[in-house]
């Protein structure tokens, strides 16, 4: 997920867990790969070529997601803690559906999640 401060096309600040687990998956990636940086596990392991990140600009890949958008909405709705959290007005079906049609129309396809692939 989008680990940046803000994400999309507003000033919204992201939740503080995407922002500390995205980076320290990178981290993880990249560290495996150093021989200097865990010398006691061994050999440096180079398995990890790349990690999409979604919801990050500029997208460099998309997945088309069109026949999993209901178990996707389903799926966030019974995340009652988080919504409870959000407060009221927010709307998983809305929400999830008007992210992945606007990028589904820019990709040719229905419903789409987009990605950035960052080099470790």
């Amino acid at each position: 997920m989008n680990f940046e401060l803000t994400w999309g096309s507003t000033e919204n600040v992201n939740h503080a867990d995407h922002r500390v687990v995205g980076l320290a998956v990178l981290d993880a990636c990249r560290d495996a790969a150093n021989r200097w940086m865990f010398p006691e596990a061994g050999e440096p392991w180079k398995g990890v070529q790349g990690v999409y990140v979604a919801a990050m600009q500029p997208p460099t890949h998309y997945v088309d997601v069109s026949q999993t958008m209901d178990a996707a909405v389903e799926s966030l709705k019974a995340h009652r803690a988080y919504l409870d959290g959000l407060g009221g007005g927010f709307d998983p079906e809305t929400f999830l559906r008007g992210f992945a049609r606007s990028a589904g129309e820019s990709t040719g396809c229905e419903f789409a999640v987009l990605f950035r692939r960052l080099s470790v």
